[in-house]
């Protein structure tokens, strides 16, 4: 035991001289190694003693029982010139000025010191069942050699003061800031083990805690520094978890969360090892109230925020935590959730708080943004891509029965189940929709991955999907102001709400039928649904084919839409569906090769038309007489607006020759939106039918020739805004279904329409340039029957021939070139006029300075009028 009492002179020996204020660094290097080398001396003569405390009551065991108290007395004076005057830990105060790289070393030699300052009080306090020396008794003992007050004074003051500084925990050294920690979590650990559990112990080691998680683990630039204060933490909280209050104690666990997003990976390896196997699992009841206190605390700090703006930037930063131990509880899925959504009535309620969680996350980056705070934002974003490990949780947000992210519906069903307090649901209720959507929108695109996951024999989840889509197409209904050809001020507001919450929904839509956990036959089993779905998307889809713009004045959210009905559509085909519907499609008529989306519309096409055929009805005149009303409503023409839309939308994706089938219910169908009073619906059927007269069989066209011709002839009168629609139509039509019979009826009713309409707006510029374009094909149709309308045809053409702008000559003088081949033999009875017109325009040419174009059209017409003044024996080719 010489060399005990040895080291206790060194080391104390050495703790006077590095006192000194005036010690240099190569002197206090060697003091320090004495020190440290004393201290090992100390705890290596502990594990001698194991055997002889162990037989402390033995009374042959006199030379063991002076050994150990020779050991206790050694550690114990040099514990006790450590604590006097705080003497060790004003050592490292000034080591951290003179020498930084001796201050870890000198740390460590005065933890392993009270450590064996520890045990030595352990073993002096021990009860004994019989008697040391000759009598001698345990309190005897005790009185013999002076203790440290254990109790009255905590070990931690004694260094706490001094090391908080830059001598310890702000230390520039990081070493000496990893043994400052071990130090002090050690003293703090020896203070729990004393007897008497005081206020001011309590108060020491919260301030201790709080100072390392929040001041020095979560933002040192050293990692070791992070995982030690980790490790120390973790030790100390499960020390104190039955003497700390339980909502301090959860307070300081959120700190240990936050560690699990540390930017190194051995730190969050750590983090996440402690919470689930040592922190949490140690007490349920601390673990439920760590996390709840956690959500709860978020929540309304993050309402509260945006509902005090000036107080936002404030809360943001003292969110920053939060946010962070969040990210961990979502990532460790410690957030309470269900697997499902599920409204039960009877039995206890686990309350899902995915949704309120991602909606308080959602308000939280709306106001972060608004302010620039981009660290902040930052750590939302990564919270709501987090959020990709709750897919159940996100899609029963989007439930048809509760949608979950409109705040209003939300605050009541948390409210109901007591989640949200009565002032915390009113903050939650004036959140607009868009906020969380945009997060929910953003949450389902992170859980792309995570849903590729499950298999498509899932049928859970696979119904949680379409239950998304269906609710995604109810909300995509197309609100009644979008139909008006006029801006409502008032009603502004609820349309770009609509647009923009509208795009929100397509990008989940487009995400959740790229990522189907449903097989075809799952889904064909709800066809209502599917139907509702395709009837939905088809509405705004139908933008995108306006030649002249979009009826909805967003063209990406039209082209999105038409990629989430592609998408849907591949998604319900399968390969032995796809091989069965082709061997019926070549017995049916149709293309061996259909694409995905033409197939789906062909299979829905029956219940579609059917439906649209009754919504177009209802909203007619004639109906409305039959009813013994006089007007329609008007609340059934928008909805009707909306469904010739999407009847044009699903014509136009059949081609020839698929429509055999279904041709007749098709015609009626489109005659139904041609004969309607309304110029939008009008306006779609005309446009169905340019479609349909290059896509169904001309034979099929004529089983309903008096039908459709009739129908548009009568559309050519009053066709203000519709002419030039009307004419693209007329002639389509007419030229398919009468074909190569110029003497048919329907030739000579539409032309007669068209000019009589032609000549009360002679000086239309619009309108004759359009019908000048496209009336062509139906005067080669026509041939020498067109001479039955010279009367009305040639005053117009002479008139339109010494129009203003060029455009209108030129299509005049090709026209003329056509009607001229057309009706050749009786062409010499107009050749003199129309030399005389063409003279004139010609010198009108001059005058104006016309382009070369136009003088070579001139001749090219006066070389064909030659051939009618030539001899006979010319000919005429």
């Amino acid at each position: 035991m010489d060399g005990v009492v040895g080291a206790q002179h060194t080391f104390s020996e050495a703790l006077e001289a590095l006192g000194n204020v005036d010690v240099e660094e190569n002197v206090a290097e060697g003091l320090v190694h004495d020190a440290r080398a004393a201290v090992d001396v100390l705890s290596d003569a502990l594990k001698g003693l194991e055997k002889s405390v162990a037989n402390l009551g033995d009374s042959s065991n006199e030379q063991g029982v002076e050994k150990m108290l020779i050991w206790v007395d050694a550690v114990n004076c040099s514990w006790r010139n450590v604590v006097t005057n705080h003497n060790g830990v004003s050592v490292a105060e000034r080591l951290g000025d003179v020498a930084p790289n001796l201050c870890a070393s000198w740390l460590d030699a005065l933890k392993v010191l009270g450590s064996c300052a520890v045990v030595a009080k352990g073993w002096i306090s021990r009860p004994l069942e019989g008697e040391f020396v000759e009598g001698e008794s345990n309190g005897e003992l005790s009185k013999r050699i002076p203790l440290v007050d254990w109790t009255s004074s905590p070990f931690l003051i004694a260094a706490w003061p001094e090391l908080k500084g830059r001598g310890g925990l702000g230390s520039s050294r990081w070493r000496a800031r990893v043994s400052a920690v071990e130090f002090l979590s050690s003293l703090a650990e020896y203070d729990l083990i004393g007897e008497k559990v005081n206020d001011h112990r309590l108060s020491l080691l919260e301030e201790l805690l709080r100072t390392l998680i929040f001041r020095m683990g979560l933002v040192d630039s050293h990692w070791q520094v992070r995982r030690s204060v980790l490790l120390a933490v973790t030790r100390l909280l499960m020390a104190s978890l039955e003497i700390l209050a339980k909502q301090l104690w959860a307070s300081l666990a959120w700190g240990v969360l936050a560690f699990c997003t540390d930017p190194h990976t051995e730190v969050q390896l750590a983090a996440k090892d402690i919470i689930l196997h040592q922190l949490l699992p140690s007490s349920e009841l601390h673990s439920q109230v760590v996390v709840q206190s956690l959500l709860d605390r978020f929540i309304s700090a993050v309402l509260g925020a945006a509902e005090d703006p000036d107080h936002a930037s404030d809360s943001s930063q003292g969110n920053v935590t939060l946010v962070a131990a969040i990210v961990a509880a979502v990532q460790l899925e410690l957030v309470p959730h269900k697997t499902a959504f599920e409204v039960q009535e009877h039995g206890s309620i686990s309350v899902d708080r995915i949704p309120i969680l991602l909606v308080a996350t959602s308000v939280a980056l709306s106001v972060s943004e608004k302010e620039g705070n981009k660290d902040y934002s930052a750590s939302l974003l990564q919270l709501i891509r987090c959020f990709r490990f709750y897919p159940v949780s996100l899609l029963s947000m989007l439930n048809p029965k509760m949608a979950l992210y409109e705040c209003e519906k939300l605050a009541k069903y948390c409210k109901r189940r007591g989640v949200l307090d009565e002032v915390t649901a009113m903050k939650l209720e004036k959140v607009p929709t868009a906020v969380p959507l945009k997060a929910l929108a953003a949450a389902l695109e992170a859980s792309e991955s995570t849903m590729r996951k499950f298999s498509v024999d899932d049928g859970f989840l696979g119904s949680k999907q379409l239950d998304a889509l269906q609710h995604i197409s109810e909300m995509l209904h197309i609100p009644h102001q979008l139909t008006r050809s006029y801006k409502d001020k008032a009603t502004e507001g609820e349309v770009e709400s609509y647009l923009e919450c509208g795009m929100l929904h397509l990008k989940m839509a487009l995400m959740l039928v790229k990522n189907p956990v449903w097989t075809a036959q799952q889904a064909w089993q709800k066809t209502d649904v599917i139907l509702d779905i395709f009837l939905s998307f088809s509405a705004l889809a139908s933008g995108i084919i306006e030649s002249e713009g979009v009826w909805v004045d967003k063209t990406d959210i039209c082209m999105l839409c038409n990629e989430v009905l592609a998408c849907f559509s591949h998604a319900l085909q399968i390969e032995s569906s796809v091989r069965q519907d082709e061997a019926v499609n070549l017995s049916s008529g149709y293309s061996n090769k259909v694409p995905s989306l033409e197939t789906l519309v062909l299979r829905l096409l029956p219940g579609v038309l059917l439906k649209l055929k009754d919504v177009l009805k209802a909203s007619t005149r004639s109906v409305a007489l039959e009813k013994e009303v006089t007007v329609p409503k008007m609340d059934d023409l928008p909805t009707s607006i909306i469904s010739a839309h999407q009847l044009r939308w699903c014509l136009v994706q059949i081609h020839y020759p698929n429509f055999k089938p279904q041709s007749e219910i098709v015609i009626r169908t489109a005659l139904t939106a041609l004969d309607h009073y309304s110029p939008p619906i009008k306006k779609q059927g005309m446009k169905s039918f340019i479609h349909l007269a290059t896509n169904i069989d001309a034979t099929e066209l004529c089983w309903f020739k008096d039908a459709i011709l009739d129908a548009v002839t009568r559309s050519l009168i009053g066709c203000e805004e519709l002419w030039p629609v009307a004419v693209e139509m007329t002639v389509a039509l007419v030229t398919r279904i009468e074909g190569g019979n110029p003497r048919g009826q329907w030739y000579q009713a539409t032309m007669k329409e068209m000019l009589e309409d032609l000549e009360r707006h002679r000086r239309d510029q619009k309108r004759r340039v359009v019908w000048l374009q496209l009336v062509t094909p139906q005067f080669e149709s026509m041939g020498i029957m067109l001479v039955a309308h010279f009367k009305r045809l040639l005053p117009l053409l002479y008139y339109w021939l010494h129009a203003q702008d060029e455009e209108t000559q030129l299509l005049v003088l090709t026209n003329l070139r056509t009607i001229i081949r057309s009706t050749w033999p009786r062409i010499p009875f107009h050749v003199l006029r129309m030399q005389e017109e063409l003279m004139r325009v010609e010198k009108e040419g001059r005058d104006r300075k016309s382009s070369p174009k136009l003088f070579a059209a001139i001749g090219d017409l006066e070389r064909l009028l030659q051939l009618f003044t030539l001899p006979a024996k010319a000919g005429f080719s």
